[in-house]
């Protein structure tokens, strides 16, 4: 029997066989008394596995899984033991950016719908923004500009 054969029987077992290579195998499986075989055999150990208790994991499992993935690597456990200290520093330095962040944006100034109080208030400084423009560039004799509408609009 081939290795295919097995994995059909596998995906079959899974319910992950299309419908048309499921009946092919099904037709194989009538023929073929070793393919049968292997088929009840499949389904008896799956029924089993199935209704089998899943054994408790170790607090430590993903610990072992890196040591095996990474020999040279420390773990956490073995630093602990070594009385080496943890690193909080990054940690600690990222919460601090973050909380750096948040203060800065709670505490900007809110902008405000522009009410008729604003508006006046707007207008009255756009008019001594413009008068002290004019002042300068008089003063500056900036000739370009002296004696030409001077158009100021506001930063938004």
């Amino acid at each position: 029997m081939s290795n295919s054969i097995h994995e059909q029987i596998s995906c079959l077992l899974d319910d992950e066989l299309p419908p048309e290579q499921a009946t092919q195998l099904l037709q194989q499986l009538r023929d073929d008394a070793t393919l049968r075989h292997h088929y009840h055999r499949q389904q008896a150990l799956r029924m089993r596995l199935h209704h089998e208790p899943t054994p408790p994991m170790s607090t430590d499992f993903l610990e072992q899984i890196n040591a095996q993935l990474h020999p040279s690597r420390p773990s956490m456990q073995s630093l602990k033991a070594a009385g080496h200290p943890v690193n909080w520093s990054m940690g600690l330095l990222a919460l601090a950016a973050a909380l750096l962040i948040w203060l800065t944006v709670n505490n900007m100034p809110q902008t405000t719908s522009l009410a008729p109080t604003t508006l006046a208030h707007t207008s009255s400084t756009h008019a001594a923004s413009h008068a002290r423009l004019r002042e300068y560039l008089q003063a500056h004799n900036s000739s370009r500009y002296v004696g030409r509408p001077i158009l100021l609009t506001a930063h938004r």
